[in-house]
């Protein structure tokens, strides 16, 4: 028998009819339960331990001990039955049972042993197997299948079971099969563009020293930027990534953050693309849609070459009425104007459009959007077509305008001024006006106190201290780098001038 000693903590009751399940196997298969009741009673206080001991010492004679004071087994059994027995707590047992989710891994049989083995201790009675069964259903994670097992009349603990146990073999069955499919495919065509990293091709080169790039974010030598020639996927602007862009106008649905974590390393890995040309027939003020046959149905995607990866609505994927289950994912989206979120889960599905029949990764999603087809997606249908000579004119025009600011870089530094003075005329009858300074906020005072300092030191203002028939009221903006602008509201004046 384990060595393990009774627990007389928590449910009592339950640890204790576990503990004297084990004492009787081990006499049985040991062959001790034919020895007499003094010995079998010294092996269940050995067993039982300091604390069993202790509680045995507190029975009366009359509980254990025959007319000679040998204890009797059966008696020494039932008083400890009397001692265990009704000592728990029902509405925490009930907490526990309806806590109690699947973890990751665990095995659909060994979900429902579990929760039988605690529901066994709530005394739910006659409404024991629906409400297991309601458990069961809550924690299931195929939100298909949810809905599925929700909408059926009449359903038991035992069919729910059944068609959990179909659902998953099922499953298991298409992964094997999909794996399959995907082992043979590497062979005869390609599934996916992956981005090659192009810096450190040679180890045996001498890398020159790294430093911080504002451009895109990371650590690299000169004159080796990954985002030089690139477009910004949040302002369309040239030679930055969007996780340095300072701007705050977005661009397009769906984008992939460049960035260095793992998760968004494996989403470049699998969606990484280069520029593309889009044509002019097709802008972004005009959506591009094409009707695409997704298994046996007619689905309406819009062509979005800013994607990288190929999204469907639930409601959407409902509509292909087939048997697949999707399979979980850690891939994040990033939507139009930054919100993040995690899709429901992927599926491959086959997809047929101008006679050309592949199969398509889509992220299946919770929300009403419009189907989006990706730029991979695209170029695989021939919808798309890359012009490179394009993107090479585009590239050397850029270029030739980063070395123009590189070799005139002295007209751009400092405040920059223009020649010769400019006088405001006033109309003659017009009054003066003087507004009252507008409150200040605490957060803001010393970042402004710093930035009047700096307009002064520059000589672009300069301090009065006596009084003046104008007087407008201070601006101040907070610029997308964080810093201040501030400005005047000249409104008053400017209605008075000639």
């Amino acid at each position: 028998m384990d060595s393990k000693e009774m627990n007389f903590s928590g449910n009592i009751e339950a640890n204790w009819k576990s503990w004297k399940q084990r004492l009787s196997l081990y006499l049985l298969a040991s062959n001790k339960n034919t020895c007499s009741d003094e010995t079998k009673t010294a092996i269940l206080l050995t067993l039982l331990g300091e604390e069993g001991i202790n509680i045995y010492n507190t029975f009366t004679e009359k509980q254990i001990y025959d007319e000679k004071k040998v204890p009797i087994f059966q008696k020494v059994i039932a008083a400890f039955d009397e001692y265990c027995l009704g000592k728990k707590n029902i509405v925490f047992e009930r907490f526990n049972f309806l806590k109690y989710k699947r973890q990751h891994g665990q095995s659909l049989e060994n979900f429902i042993t579990q929760l039988k083995l605690l529901a066994a201790s709530c005394e739910y009675g006659q409404l024991t197997d629906s409400i297991i069964r309601d458990q069961i259903i809550i924690n299931t994670s195929d939100v298909v299948l949810q809905e599925q097992l929700i909408n059926k009349s009449d359903l038991s603990l035992e069919k729910t079971i059944e068609i959990l146990k179909q659902s998953e073999n099922v499953k298991h069955q298409i992964e094997i099969i999909n794996k399959g499919e995907k082992e043979e495919s590497e062979y005869s065509h390609v599934d996916a563009i992956k981005r090659k990293n192009k810096y450190n091709t040679n180890k045996n080169k001498v890398t020159q020293a790294n430093f911080h790039c504002s451009r895109c974010g990371t650590q690299h030598p000169a004159r080796s930027c990954p985002a030089f020639g690139k477009q910004c996927k949040k302002c369309a602007k040239p030679n930055h990534f969007a996780n340095v862009c300072q701007s705050n106008k977005m661009v397009q649905e769906i984008a992939d953050e460049e960035c260095a974590d793992e998760e968004c390393a494996a989403i470049n890995s699998l969606f990484g693309v280069s520029e593309i040309i889009v044509p002019q027939t097709h802008s972004i003020q005009q959506p591009w849609f094409e009707e695409i046959k997704v298994e046996n149905n007619y689905i309406r995607f819009k062509l979005d070459t800013g994607s990288q990866v190929n999204l469907i609505p639930l409601n959407a994927y409902k509509t292909l009425n087939i048997n697949k289950s999707w399979n979980s994912t850690t891939i994040k989206l990033e939507a139009y104007g930054g919100y993040k979120f995690m899709p429901l889960g992927s599926i491959r599905l086959k997809c047929v459009v101008n006679n050309i029949m592949a199969w398509v990764t889509f992220l299946i999603i919770n929300n009403s959007t419009i189907p989006i087809l990706s730029l991979e997606a695209c170029e695989k249908f021939n919808l798309i077509k890359r012009h490179e000579k394009c993107i090479s004119m585009i590239t050397q025009c850029t270029s030739q305008k980063d070395n123009f600011l590189i070799d005139n870089s002295s007209i751009f530094k400092g405040m920059g001024t223009f020649p010769g003075e400019h006088t405001i005329k006033i109309n003659p009858n017009s009054q003066g006006s003087i507004k009252p300074a507008r409150r200040l906020p605490q957060t803001l005072y010393k970042d402004v106190q710093v930035e009047l300092n700096k307009l002064l030191k520059h000589k672009i203002i300069s301090k009065v201290e006596e009084p003046k028939e104008w007087a407008s009221n201070l601006v101040i903006i907070r610029k997308p780098d964080k810093k201040l602008r501030l400005c005047i509201d000249p409104s008053e004046l400017n209605k008075s001038l000639k």
